[in-house]
């Protein structure tokens, strides 16, 4: 049985008296962290690993930074994925695996304006001192895929998940902006009486991999974040 983790929500750097304290934002909600919890975290945010892998990074940083905790990183994977501040997908392969994560995640595509990237390109650039052939990358939008592009596209038009992307996918949806268009996209055939939308009997799907690739290679890259359902 494989086991894929990865880290949910956004980081934050908020004042606390004279310094800054790191907080984990999700739903609105903020969360303080320990160091360990830090450690953990940010091990997986826009990454994803398994148990063992992610156990060999959490012990590695935390002899780094010098701080042993109080408890074992069993105890500190469980307590996070109990606050909701990871999640977790188990499959007999790995792609099983990655698509029980995409399952119960919804995907949300990541749009900085202008004004945050001059912000950080100037301070990069005239405060730190830092190379403009170095801190022009900022403006270099990363180069998307036909595939990477409509994913995105239908994910900016409504919460979706992964499930509901490969349903899109397979009813070849690009207009999903109402209620209607997203329920016919998702139930070409009807919704069922006794179904829910977050139920998928398509594990046959010739689009479920690909589909579930293409997600990932957006979280690698930065392009999305994951919520709970």
């Amino acid at each position: 049985m494989v086991t894929f983790y990865t880290a949910l929500g956004r980081y934050e750097l908020r004042k606390a008296g004279n310094g800054r304290h790191p907080i984990v934002i999700l739903n609105r909600r903020e969360y303080s962290l320990s160091i360990q919890e830090m450690i953990l975290w940010s091990s997986l945010m826009w990454s994803i690993h398994t148990f063992n892998e992610l156990k060999e990074i959490f012990y590695q940083k935390e002899r780094e930074a010098r701080v042993l905790g109080d408890a074992d990183y069993e105890d500190y994977l469980a307590r996070m994925e109990r606050r909701g501040l990871l999640a977790s997908g188990k499959g007999y392969t790995a792609v099983e695996a990655l698509c029980a994560l995409m399952a119960k995640l919804y995907i949300v595509p990541l749009s900085e304006s202008l004004w945050t990237k001059l912000g950080a390109f100037l301070h990069l650039t005239f405060l730190r001192r830092i190379p403009f052939a170095v801190t022009k990358k900022i403006f270099v939008a990363p180069g998307l895929t036909p595939d990477e592009k409509h994913l995105l596209s239908l994910a900016r038009q409504a919460p979706l998940t992964g499930e509901d992307l490969i349903r899109c996918v397979d009813s070849r949806a690009a207009d999903i902006s109402s209620e209607s268009k997203l329920m016919a996209a998702l139930y070409p055939d009807g919704i069922p009486e006794t179904g829910s939308r977050n139920e998928f009997a398509g594990v046959t799907s010739p689009n479920r991999i690909p589909v579930t690739q293409t997600v990932v290679n957006l979280y690698l890259r930065k392009q999305i974040l994951f919520e709970p359902i």
